[in-house]
């Protein structure tokens, strides 16, 4: 039986897919949901001076907090899909995608991952992998990709 689902999402249409399969799943299994998003620490080279000097706190905090509201506008546009009857919280996550997913998971004792799939080419998912191949990989629990 299903108890914590999470939902990693990107904004992608294959995210928005995975978002109303995990409501019907938590619907049906009175299972607790949470959605996040994962911003890379490294996501421009622009950002990525500013990271990495120490003396710039103020501008890191700048940064985060850019990438903090623009997911919580991702958030925004899928809670507003969610049933009321659905317990649902949220979180903004920054470093690698498919560790940071998976190490969140483990925290946070969640059963089940429900994901979408960006569905990259063969040879390109085969070359460089794919994060919910790699989180499907690493994850002990339930994974389910959705294309």
């Amino acid at each position: 039986m299903l108890k914590k689902i999470l939902v990693p999402v990107d904004g992608s249409q294959h995210a928005m897919k995975a978002m109303r399969l995990a409501c019907d799943l938590a619907e049906k299994y009175e299972a607790k949901l949470e959605i996040i998003t994962v911003s890379q620490k490294d996501m421009s080279k622009e950002y990525k001076r500013f990271i990495e000097v120490e003396y710039l706190e103020k501008e890191r905090a700048k940064i985060y907090k850019i990438l903090g509201d623009l997911g919580n506008k991702i958030f925004k546009e899928l809670l507003a899909e969610v049933q009321p009857t659905i317990k649902v919280s949220s979180a903004v996550l920054f470093g690698d995608p498919a560790s940071s997913i998976v190490e969140y998971a483990l925290l946070n004792n969640f059963d089940t991952i429900v994901m979408g799939s960006r569905g990259m080419s063969d040879i390109k998912g085969l070359l460089l992998g794919s994060v919910s191949h790699k989180v499907s990989s690493l994850f002990d629990g339930t994974c389910v990709t959705i294309k």
